[in-house]
């Protein structure tokens, strides 16, 4: 019963007229609410840019509604600089840059505000850790330039996202989403991934 439910389901969906596959890709400026060097003499983590692509589903709903599942690869992560102590040339800045790249799985439910193209969105995304490394840009205290910490990353992260843009003509269209955390990233320290992204699409 479960697979003839499941087997209609997808005969139903795939059926409607006005399925549309499509590519999407932007920059993503991303940050997290603690890094490395939080707890000292660091600033705060600030913004780091990065890249973000991937593949889409534009599913008609009823009426204004769609819903869009994503594949994305996505470059996140932070930049964190505080006052190191001074040698004998002066102080200077030391700075940590946390680079996490994910696979993320974003299922996004659109409504059309207007007949111009306007569409806002919002709903949940799953994220898979893919790499994450931490860059040390001035090498001191025995920090080397780069160090692989995947290890105290969690494998999984889970977040929302809200955005809007718009459709322009012939499937191609803009967009901003702003993505936030809402499971932690680590289980060493509190750590949560927020970022927003500007980028374009094309629906076939």
């Amino acid at each position: 019963i479960a697979m003839a439910f499941i087997g209609t389901l997808n005969t139903t969906v795939f059926a409607q007229k006005g399925i549309r596959f499509g590519f999407r890709a932007g920059v993503n400026a991303s940050t997290t609410t603690n890094g490395f060097g939080s707890g000292t003499s660091f600033k705060d983590p600030n913004y780091r840019v990065g890249s973000a692509f991937g593949v889409l589903v534009n599913i008609p709903l009823v009426a204004k509604l769609s819903l869009q599942p994503e594949l994305n690869y996505s470059s996140e992560g932070s930049v964190q600089d505080g006052q190191s102590l001074g040698t004998a040339s002066g102080s200077f800045t030391q700075i940590f840059e946390l680079k996490t790249n994910y696979l993320n799985f974003p299922l996004m439910v659109q409504y059309k505000g207007n007949d111009k193209g306007l569409y806002l969105e919002a709903g949940p995304q799953l994220g898979s850790l893919l790499t994450s490394k931490l860059l040390t840009k001035i090498s001191i205290s025995g920090f080397p330039p780069e160090t692989d910490v995947k290890s105290i990353f969690n494998s999984s992260v889970i977040s929302a996202a809200v955005g809007a843009g718009l459709n322009v003509s012939k499937g191609f269209g803009f967009g901003v989403r702003y993505t936030f955390g809402l499971s932690n990233a680590s289980d060493d320290q509190e750590i949560k991934n927020s970022s927003i992204f500007i980028g374009l699409h094309l629906k076939l």
